[in-house]
């Protein structure tokens, strides 16, 4: 594929990854191109999440390389990566069910906050003045865009499974990602629900030329929006091309409905 002559903002190099005497990843390579959308399919179990705790270094991969924007990440701490611009969503909801939907994106922005623990928990001067930076940030580029404004204070626990997905792809946002990893966004939502969500991560990608590497099961979502897919079977890439392309791809037909 021409696409792959260009500078990838991913590349994975053959990574290895074993649980005890159990091989999870099995020399996985792929790349992600920048401002793309680079969707991980296969069936459960295949290692599709254990890629995105690897690229983010939530594991320690046992061989192999794993380069963000040309450079070997493959040691880097989680917080090196996230630094960098790496940002994620998880399958199952990460937020803080007691804490507001401002307050839990907000979050996503403490690394971008400069200012000392005395003059941040005095709050005055220099730590105010961020303070009232990087709230306007989240209420320009990220509250208004995913139209949170009547949910804004209201406590995460107390909204609609549905509500709580968007405000956790909202705090990965926080982090104004070069790269997102977003695991099975839309797992769990109704038809309406997965169409709005798919409609703002299209709308990010777009205004902000996001870098997207997902995980997702709904394959109308996949065929949808993908540019490219790496389809992975026990461990294994069997599979990585276009969406066109992997639909017809025998090897791939074989993983999802046996011989």
């Amino acid at each position: 594929m021409s696409d792959q002559k260009k500078d990838p903002i991913l590349k994975i190099n053959d990574i290895n990854l074993s649980f005890g005497g159990l091989h999870v990843l099995k020399d996985v390579s792929f790349v992600a191109q920048k401002g793309t959308i680079c969707a991980l399919i296969g069936p459960n179990g295949s290692g599709k999440t254990s890629v995105l705790n690897s690229i983010n270094r939530f594991y320690r991969v046992d061989s192999g390389e794993i380069f963000f924007n040309n450079k070997d990440i493959s040691k880097a701490s989680p917080q090196t990566v996230a630094k960098a611009g790496v940002a994620r969503t998880f399958q199952n909801i990460a937020l803080f069910k007691g804490m507001s939907v401002l307050d839990n994106i907000k979050v996503g922005r403490h690394f971008f906050m400069k200012s000392g623990v005395f003059s941040g928990g005095i709050y005055f001067g220099k730590a105010r003045r961020e303070e009232m930076r990087e709230r306007e940030f989240i209420e320009r580029e990220i509250i208004e865009v995913l139209k949170l404004e009547s949910i804004r204070d209201s406590i995460v626990g107390s909204l609609p499974y549905g509500k709580q997905k968007l405000v956790e792809f909202a705090r990965a946002l926080a982090l104004r990602p070069k790269l997102l990893l977003l695991d099975e966004p839309s797992a769990g939502m109704n038809q309406e629900e997965t169409e709005d969500i798919i409609r703002y991560v299209l709308d990010m990608k777009l205004l902000w030329s996001l870098s997207i590497v997902l995980v997702e099961h709904n394959m109308d979502v996949v065929i949808d929006i993908s540019d490219s897919c790496c389809v992975l079977n026990y461990g294994r890439v069997i599979a990585f091309g276009s969406p066109d392309d992997i639909q017809n791809d025998e090897n791939v037909i074989k993983a999802y409905i046996g011989e």
